[in-house]
């Protein structure tokens, strides 16, 4: 696992990859000063500065899913430069992206998918039938759909931060009156009224999120993490999921 890093990660990984194109740019004039030519093909140094990128975005505290996007994001850059399309349609195209993956570039949160292993697990510890339940950060709505089908005496709700998904989630629950799917930050929501608090966040917040919860939850209430455990904090109960996710549970 990767250190942590208070600097927003979009930082971070632009600052890798400008070091590491200036490293690549130093050796192709050595290179040419050398051999009088440039030795290597333009693909071979687009590739070793991706790598170079990548490795210097984990010194820097980015964590590994990065490695991927920072080995190609020069390749695809400079295909898309080849191409004849217009400038609006690449701003239009940003734009999407940031609304949908805005928390991993600010919040070091990316938009991970639950999977329906997890929504039946929690459906079976409910602390009642009746039981008020949030999902911090409910992405597409997935969990909210499946735990409302399993859990149909349960009140629930989602909070999610970035636009797209959080309109994909309205409109996906409008048809469940049990359902309420909120915009906004979770950070300014009190979670005492909650009998389960449900997160599948990153590694970043789990640590402040559990001191929030455990100012605010009420007791025999249950704090669940989908992959990402509290640091230092053994769970009172640590279910392997038949996906091969790790669920981790705190009763408060």
């Amino acid at each position: 696992m990767s250190r942590s890093t208070s600097r927003p990660p979009v930082l971070l990984a632009a600052l890798a990859q400008l070091l590491a194109l200036f490293a690549v740019w130093a050796l192709q004039v050595g290179l040419i000063r050398l051999f009088g030519r440039p030795p290597v093909d333009a693909g071979v140094l687009l590739f070793v500065q991706g790598l170079l990128a990548a490795a210097l975005g984990l010194r820097f505290g980015l964590p590994r899913w990065w490695i991927p996007i920072q080995i190609v994001f020069l390749p695809l850059a400079w295909g898309a430069l080849t191409l004849a399309l217009p400038p609006l349609l690449w701003l239009a195209l940003a734009a999407v992206v940031f609304l949908i993956f805005r928390n991993s570039a600010l919040q070091r949160v990316p938009l991970y998918l639950s999977g329906p292993d997890a929504w039946a697990a929690l459906a079976q510890r409910l602390p009642r039938t009746d039981a008020r339940v949030i999902d911090l950060g409910c992405g597409l709505g997935g969990p909210l759909l499946g735990l409302a089908r399993q859990c149909p005496q349960a009140r629930i709700e989602g909070i999610e931060s970035a636009p797209l998904p959080w309109l994909c989630a309205w409109l996906r629950c409008l048809r469940e009156p049990r359902i309420l799917v909120r915009y906004g930050d979770f950070g300014a929501l009190d979670l005492g009224a909650y009998d389960l608090v449900f997160c599948f966040l990153s590694p970043q917040p789990m640590l402040t999120l559990w001191l929030k919860a455990r100012a605010e939850m009420r007791a025999g209430s249950l704090f669940a993490s989908l992959e990402f455990p509290v640091p230092d904090l053994p769970a009172d109960e640590q279910l392997q999921l038949p996906g091969g996710r790790t669920l981790y549970l705190w009763r408060l």
